[in-house]
């Protein structure tokens, strides 16, 4: 039951929520959609098919030891991106279990929950495509946008 669950959820569209959240997509050859996830964001780049240049700060002038989430500047394969979010550090399980979660919390197009914990705050930004997740991402919550955010404590769900 449970992953039939996660396969409607996350990979029944032509164009799944999987691939577009884990893997990154272009949009006619000129834009970069998707592409949330740091070990793929490592592959590529592993590879020589992605350029990092650089990440967007926050508050601070350099990523601290427990930042859990960064804004990146990158090309891919000679497509710009000017700035994705992805979670650095953390499994790709526990990303589409919190993104699952975030899901099936509600109906709504679009989701939006702040999540506390000991070691940060962050943003989880989880859009539908009918029945399906269209895209999922994360940012660090103190550069985000909190009007009309859901406020939720998962403190006991993540542990980092």
């Amino acid at each position: 039951m449970c992953v039939s669950v996660l396969k409607l959820i996350i990979i029944s569209l032509d164009s799944s929520g999987f691939e577009h959240v884990f893997v990154g997509e272009t949009k006619s050859g000129t834009e970069i959609i998707g592409f949330h996830n740091w070990v793929q964001f490592y592959l590529q780049e592993k590879n020589q098919h992605l350029d990092y240049k650089g990440y967007k700060a926050r508050e601070h002038d350099l990523p601290e030891q427990d930042d859990h989430v960064l804004n990146l500047h990158f090309s891919w394969n000679g497509v710009v991106m000017p700035v994705g979010s992805a979670f650095i550090g953390t499994s790709p399980e526990f990303e589409m279990a919190v993104f699952t979660i975030v899901f099936l919390m509600n109906t709504e197009r679009s989701t939006t929950v702040v999540v506390n914990t000991d070691q940060c705050q962050m943003e989880l930004v989880v859009i539908r495509h009918g029945r399906s997740l269209g895209t999922a991402y994360c940012c660090s919550a103190a550069t985000a946008d909190m009007s009309g955010s859901t406020l939720m404590w998962i403190h006991h769900f993540i542990h980092f």
